[in-house]
């Protein structure tokens, strides 16, 4: 613990390495298959996730324990387990950007998304007023946790979603209560 802050978070660049240290990451096609939308991160990094938000005047809100999705190996393990495809049903809890949402439509599946930070739901609103229009998403703009998550997606659906920890098991708790999907 001897001098932990200085050593590990003192923006040292020197001291980190990879990515981190300001060397280029490795692009693979996962960001591009995954369809992010235009105005999400082109790159999905997270000092490119930081520009995004501050270039639509918002911010990560510690008090909502919110962490944005910024890897591309982690956007397609979940695309990949999520198996989207044309005629799946998927609820997505905190879409936040709305990385995975691109992903997810791009795929052809249809998504519910449940975004509490009005900022972040306007934002989605303008990023995919088409496919809002085309009635491939449905956003509800609400906390999670006080809404009948079941009873906002037909049956059968898969729920995706990159969730604050401390928010994980209230909500699994709610969809594993509700029986079959």
């Amino acid at each position: 613990m001897h001098r932990q802050r200085g050593d590990d978070r003192g923006c040292g660049r020197a001291a980190l390495r990879g990515w981190r240290a300001g060397r280029a990451r490795p692009r693979g096609t996962a960001v591009a298959a995954a369809g992010v939308a235009l105005t999400s991160p082109a790159r999905l990094d997270p000092l490119e996730v930081r520009r995004t938000l501050k270039r639509a005047g918002l911010r990560a809100r510690h008090e909502r324990s919110q962490n944005f999705l910024a890897d591309p190996d982690v956007l397609q393990s979940i695309l990949d387990l999520a198996e989207p495809a044309p005629g799946v049903r998927a609820l997505e809890i905190g879409p936040g950007l709305g990385i995975l949402t691109g992903g997810l439509l791009r795929a052809g599946a249809t998504v519910t998304a449940v975004e509490l930070d009005a900022g972040l739901a306007a934002y989605l609103r303008e990023t995919f007023a088409e496919a809002i229009a085309a009635a491939s998403l449905t956003l509800v703009e609400a906390d999670a946790l006080d809404l009948d998550l079941p009873a906002l997606v037909p049956s059968p659906y898969r729920v995706v979603a990159n969730l604050p920890y401390h928010i994980t098991s209230p909500i699994l708790h709610r969809l594993l209560g509700a029986g079959p999907r």
